[in-house]
């Protein structure tokens, strides 16, 4: 039988295949390298774009946060004008009221009566007077129950003051409530 060396064969088989392997190795690396840096480039700019609407987030936050503190400034002061206005208001309700009040008594004051003292608790009015006769205190608490301004007339007392015929008058005291209805006078 015949020997054949087949030894350099496999040699440059095996180097050819080695070769082939490096190539393909170092291929796979490169692929791999390429592949690294394409990601890498993805992600910084998908990141860079995060980072500008994430600044771009914190600019508007900060915008929308001092045009809600102007709004809450500008609510505060809407409340303190409508405190104002109602203020205003109930100033000018009270002053028709006590025009009104002092209206009606002087249009229900007879020409024989006066009066010494006039007091005020909240919604109810006493006042004390004196008068030439006892008609004159009746025609007076007439015309307090016929005034809208008025409500209740009650006179608590009456009493004669000096001498009958020479001079005496009728010491009195009335006490009324005040209505809150007021008459809207026409501007």
């Amino acid at each position: 039988m015949h020997e054949f060396n087949l030894l350099p064969w496999r040699q440059i088989c095996q180097k050819r295949h080695l070769q082939a392997l490096l190539f393909d190795l170092i291929f796979v690396a490169l692929i791999g390298v390429l592949i690294t840096i394409i990601w890498v480039i993805i992600a910084s700019q998908g990141l860079s774009n995060q980072y500008k609407r994430n600044n771009y987030l914190k600019e508007q936050t900060t915008v929308y946060a001092k045009e809600n503190a102007r709004i809450v400034k500008l609510e505060e002061e809407k409340i303190a004008l409508l405190g104002k206005i109602e203020l205003l208001n109930n100033l000018e309700t009270e002053r028709q009221r006590v025009l009104s009040v002092w209206s009606g008594l002087s249009s229900a004051l007879p020409t024989s009566v006066y009066l010494t003292s006039i007091h005020k608790n909240k919604n109810e009015l006493s006042f004390e007077g004196r008068a030439e006769h006892s008609k004159a205190v009746a025609q007076l608490m007439r015309a307090l129950e016929n005034d809208p301004t008025f409500d209740r007339p009650v006179l608590s007392n009456i009493s004669l003051i000096g001498k009958p015929g020479y001079g005496a008058e009728n010491a009195f005291k009335i006490t009324v409530n005040i209505t809150q209805k007021i008459k809207k006078e026409p501007q």
